[in-house]
């Protein structure tokens, strides 16, 4: 376990210094190996499926799938509901070699962003400013990293966060605010994130925020 970790955080060094290194390497092994491995959950193209609580990951970058991976495997994402489901990725991970996990990553970076059907969050609670109001003042707070059209930012190592479930993204702000995610001291992302998720005020704030999210990802 701890020569896989060791491994992992080698190549997420390598590839922040070094982009053609994801680059120079064959991807069919990669494609071969989510489909065997990743697929029966995130779905054939890595679209994700809500039945298992599986975010999308088609499109994301190299460094980030793979230091969330690292993320898995040293405990720091933990708890919720989603416990099951962590416990099911740690295990599949703990199969694979850190050369087998780097193709996966690879393959899934290089997917087609999907695009997604889905409804915005019911709002429980409370009442919003005006069309968009609220919702544009509680994103500029991820913004500065995330990007105003929250594309994400990779020298910032800030994943996009539209193209993707509005119920994934609100189970994560959940989760750092339930200390679920972003409590260990190494994880210093996590700890970013933590406390910008402790900054919003209500759980019906999240949603508001989620759904302005979505709109984002419309355009």
């Amino acid at each position: 376990m701890r020569t896989l970790i060791a491994a992992l955080g080698l190549l997420v060094f390598s590839i922040a210094t070094n982009s053609s290194i994801a680059a120079a390497m064959d991807t069919v092994d990669g494609e071969a190996l989510y489909q065997e491995n990743c697929s029966a959950c995130h779905g054939q193209r890595a679209e994700g499926n809500i039945d298992f609580l599986a975010p999308v990951l088609a499109g994301y970058p190299v460094n980030y799938l793979l230091r969330q991976i690292g993320y898995f495997l040293r405990g720091f994402r933990t708890g919720g509901d989603s416990i099951e489901m962590i416990k099911d990725m740690i295990e599949v991970q703990e199969t694979l070699s850190a050369d087998e996990l780097h193709s996966i990553t690879i393959y899934l970076s290089g997917l087609e962003i999907p695009v997604l059907e889905q409804e915005v969050l019911p709002i429980v609670e409370g009442e919003a400013e005006g069309e968009g109001l609220r919702e544009s003042r509680l994103f500029k707070g991820c913004s500065s990293c995330h990007g105003e059209n929250a594309a994400g930012n990779n020298e910032l190592s800030a994943p996009r966060l539209t193209a993707q479930y509005g119920w994934y993204i609100k189970s994560q702000l959940v989760g750092y605010r339930a200390g679920h995610r972003g409590t260990q001291a190494e994880d210093r992302f996590g700890r970013q994130m933590k406390s910008s998720a402790d900054a919003i005020a209500s759980e019906a704030d999240i949603d508001k925020l989620v759904n302005y999210l979505l709109t984002l990802g419309a355009k």
